[in-house]
Order: structure tokens, then sequence, then C-alpha cells
């Protein structure tokens, strides 16, 4: 028998090191939000998050082309599933060319979301070939990347919905996505981006800026509700909103949000209008929100506010919410926070809705642009 020696035998490796990643902020968030941008509308949505500092961000497309735009990702964080050749606004071509590429996905995800990411938002637009052929396989790797990390599966949506004037090819594509959302089990948080409903409010806008402005007005309301979720209680007078209750809304699956300034609180009654009409008037799809369940509601207080605001006007802001969500058939919950702000006289109102319908209005004037039957579209979407 040959002489032996420990030091023949192979050492077991120490555990790889965990990918930590930190956002690019000086301030606290809730949630380590991820985002993936999937085609070129979606990888927009993810550079816009990119650019107010979120570091967990990654793009999908079938052509390095739409990927060279995003300024805000580096390299690493981009994948050309397509090599170079596009999907044509074809969701199958798309389809086919990420079907093999869900390793190559996960080992994206591995590099560029890290090990932490408490939710992953799947971005994109519901009428590209790309977004909406390729979506489904991007959320269900991100469901695979959290479970493999032994973290709560939490993977949620922001689609971008066409305008009707942008035709039929494009109505086609939004249906179909909308066909793929509803069998892909729950999503949440899922928030849809309405651009003829963002036509319809800011017709003034320049055309260069349409879509960076409707992705920019969604991102900074998300991320000022999760930035407010990680206020202490120690440090604001009144009450907080915390991030139990902002994980509330994130899990209550289709939510809306809307932002407003008040200038004048001679009455209770002033803070009713405002969140009831700057609901229903926003850039995300036309939802009927009185099925809601349940709701944010903070109050940021400038100057003359902190101290003339009184408990009866935010209250009355409470009841005006608790109105809107009165077709929910089952109880309803509104979380509120108030807070000090620097600056001019003023009260700043942050709304948040969840747990709301498909905004089924909406489907059916695309599945009309895109020459369905009403029969065909029942049977297609379920609704």
């Amino acid at each position: 028998m040959p002489n032996m020696s420990l030091d023949d035998f192979m050492e077991v490796p120490e555990p790889p090191a965990a990918t930590k990643l930190a956002d690019r902020f000086e301030y606290p968030v809730g949630y380590n939000f991820a985002f993936v941008g999937v085609g070129q509308g979606g990888g927009r949505i993810a550079n816009t998050f990119a650019s107010l500092g979120y570091s967990r961000v990654a793009a999908v497309n079938t052509t390095i082309g739409d990927l060279s735009e995003l300024t805000d990702l580096p390299v690493t964080s981009k994948l050309d599933v397509g090599n170079a050749r596009g999907a044509g606004k074809d969701p199958e071509a798309a389809a086919a060319l990420i079907g093999d590429k869900r390793d190559v996905l996960f080992d994206l995800y591995k590099q560029s979301l890290g090990d932490d990411p408490d939710y992953v938002f799947i971005c994109l637009a519901a009428a590209g070939g790309t977004g909406a052929g390729c979506f489904s396989t991007a959320l269900e790797v991100a469901r695979e990347y959290l479970a493999s990390l032994k973290r709560d599966v939490k993977v949620g949506a922001i689609v971008a919905l066409p305008k009707d004037s942008e035709g039929q090819r494009y109505a086609i594509n939004a249906v179909h996505t909308f066909k793929c959302l509803r069998n892909l089990g729950k999503i949440s948080p899922l928030i849809f981006i309405d651009n003829e409903q963002f036509r319809l409010l800011f017709s003034a806008t320049p055309a260069t800026q349409e879509k960076a402005k409707s992705n920019v007005m969604t991102a900074q309301l998300l991320h000022a509700f999760n930035r407010i979720a990680a206020l202490k209680s120690s440090d604001m007078g009144g009450a907080t909103f915390d991030r139990a209750d902002f994980g509330k809304l994130l899990d209550s699956g289709i939510v809306a949000f809307a932002a407003h300034k008040i200038t004048n609180w001679s009455s209770p009654a002033d803070f009713a209008a405002p969140i009831r009409d700057r609901l229903k008037q926003n850039c995300l799809a036309s939802i009927d929100l009185s099925h809601g369940s349940v709701a944010g509601l903070l109050y940021g207080l400038a100057g003359r506010a902190y101290d003339e605001v009184t408990v009866a006007h935010t209250d009355y802001g409470v009841e005006a919410m608790t109105r809107l969500m009165c077709n929910a058939g089952k109880p309803t919950t509104v979380f509120t926070g108030m807070y000090p702000l620097d600056g001019a006289d003023i009260v700043s109102v942050m709304a948040m809705i969840g747990d709301l319908p498909w905004p089924t209005g909406r489907v059916e004037a695309l599945a009309k642009v895109a020459g369905l039957q009403k029969n065909e579209l029942a049977e297609f979407l379920r609704v």
C-alpha cells in the first residue's frame, strides 16, 4: 500500500460569497426592489429605475441595438437572446428565441440582481414582439431564482399598454400579453401604464418625451412609497406608513397610484376631491377603483400646513378613500402617514390602492382595435 498523507485529499471549498448589491441612495428604502426590462419598452422602464439609483437591474432583448440605448445599465446587465436578429413584433418568434436561454437568464439574474432582492419586477411593453413573447419566460425564471435563494417568491410586473392609434399589430400583441398574464397565476404587484390614458391627460407633452415621461411618473411614485416606508416613526410626528403596510399593498395584486398637491385646506372637504379625482385621473390603466380593498394615503405637510392641517382634515381624506372603495364587498383598509416637508405652504398627497380588478374595459378596447369579436375575447381572457 503506497504511503498516504492528509494532504492527498481534496479539501471541500468554501461556499461562494453572497452577491450583495447596494442601491445608489443616500437614504434607506423599505424593500430591495429588482427590475428586469424585457424588450425595448421594458428596457426603458427598467433603465428609468436604474437612473433613480436602483442597482438590481437587468435587461433582456432580441437585438443588441435596443440594449445599447440603456445607458444607466452596465454591459454585464444586458442580455441579447436573439443573436441580433430581433423579433419583428412577433411574440411567437421572440418566445422561440428565449426558449432555450433559461439557464443564461438565470445566470444574468445571479449577476445583476444579487442574492437579496425582496421583489422582482418584470417590465415590458405589452405591444412589443419581444416584450409580449419573452416576458413569461423572464417571469418564470425570476420565480425560480428567488426560490433558489430561499427567499419569498414575490414577482410583480410593470406593463405598458399601447395607444389605440398605434394600430392592429400592437393591439393584437397587447391582447396576447393579457392572456399570458392571466395564465401565469398571481403576479403582485401588477402595475399597468396606459399610454392611451397618458395621451388624454397630457396631450401637450412633446411627442419625443411621451413614453419617457409616463415611465418617470410611475417610477417616481413607486420609489416615493418605497422610500417613505423606511422612515422611522421616532423621526416623525403623527401616524407613519411602515414597511409592513407597504408590503400589504405590494402583495395585493393589481395596484394604481397617484399624487397631488393641495394649496387650500380651509375645510376638511378640500382633502376629498383631490384624492378621489387624482386616482381616477392617472396615467395607469382605467380600472374600477371602487373594487379595491386596501390603500395607502400619505400626507406631506410643508410651511403653514404643518400647523394648520388638523385631524379632521386627514380623517376626512381617509373617509373619502374608504367611500371610493365602496364596491369591494369585503373589509377595506387604509394605511395612513403624515410627514413634515421643507418648502412653501402646501400639502402633498400620495395615494395607492390595491386588490383591484383587471382593466377589462381597456382590454375590450384593445381587442376591438385588434379585430377580435366579443365572444372570442371572453374565451380568450376568461373575463
